[in-house]
């Protein structure tokens, strides 16, 4: 095998081979493929140059061990290697975030709207063929105002750099308005509010309550108070308790076919279904007893 090395040669692609930096002759041309095909390492950025001394080539070379035949080596002590450019432009990865932002909205919002706060730059790079890959957003978060996608480029399946592009995001979802204010601890209804397009990328942490029928009579009290006109978030209200604490309600005792009504407290707040302690006046402790609904709860014995 005869190597004639290059003073200064010109990269069209990710991969610096020894093809590319020396001039190769055999009379095997099986193996004269495959010493052309020998990667050295990457090539520089568009526009930057790298050396290799001859020296360095040859170490390399014999550690692959390619063929059992010695190597007559030539030409240049040192070449110098440059990527050969090409362009990409700004708008194209600018535009490839924005389809994936676009389409991970699309499942979660009824409505959005989406502006670009970074730049379009256009972007140097080393021949070959270009991929752009965006990558993905974690699917549990929510939309948030300022949404920042990450644009990997590959030329020729190989890794080249990543861009970062910026988005200004309004996310809208029918949702509950506060007509009024709404203060911690009270029971509320549907009537309480005001159905309209909500964004939601104004709450980055949390999701407004989805529209219901403003007809719905159900009970909710409110967790954290609202200010009128601001939307009503999930961890704000949470359904209303069939009996809360304090309240004095029906105790039903059912004793075979036996049954009596009379009125306790309320010691715990409780769904429908769920055993709460409650103690009569004129008692001195309390008992537990199964919630039937709002207002009553009943021990069978």
């Amino acid at each position: 095998m005869k190597i004639e090395l290059r003073a200064k040669v010109q990269v069209r692609h990710a991969q610096v081979t020894l093809g590319d930096v020396a001039n190769l002759s055999s009379g095997d041309l099986a193996t004269l493929y495959q010493w052309m095909k020998l990667p050295l390492g990457s090539a520089p950025r568009a526009g930057n140059m790298v050396s290799l001394e001859r020296g360095e080539i040859e170490r390399w070379v014999r550690s692959r061990q390619l063929t059992q035949g010695p190597a007559v080596w030539s030409g240049a002590e040192r070449v110098e290697i440059g990527a050969s450019e090409q362009t990409l432009a700004g708008e194209k990865v600018i535009e490839s975030a924005r389809q994936e932002l676009a389409r991970w909205l699309q499942s979660r919002v009824t409505r959005s709207e989406i502006s670009e706060v970074s730049e379009a730059r256009d972007i140097s790079l080393p021949q070959g063929k270009v991929e752009l890959r965006v990558r993905p957003l974690p699917e549990g978060r929510p939309p948030s105002r300022r949404m920042l996608l990450w644009v990997d480029i590959w030329i020729d399946s190989t890794f080249s750099r990543s861009i970062p592009v910026n988005f200004e995001v309004h996310a809208y979802q029918d949702g509950y308005v506060a007509s009024q204010d709404l203060m911690s601890g009270s029971l509320i209804t549907a009537a309480s509010f005001e159905r309209r397009e909500v964004d939601i990328a104004d709450a980055p942490h949390e999701t407004a309550v989805s529209a219901r029928n403003p007809n719905d009579s159900a009970l909710w009290r409110v967790r954290r108070s609202v200010n009128k006109g601001d939307p009503v978030l999930r961890s704000q209200i949470e359904a209303a308790p069939a009996v809360t604490r304090g309240e004095q309600i029906t105790l039903r005792t059912h004793t075979g076919m036996v049954s009596l009504e009379g009125r306790v407290e309320a010691l715990q707040d409780g769904y429908q279904g769920q055993m709460v302690r409650v103690k009569a006046a004129s008692a001195t402790s309390s008992v537990t007893a199964r919630v039937a609904g709002p207002g009553m709860v009943e021990i069978t014995q």
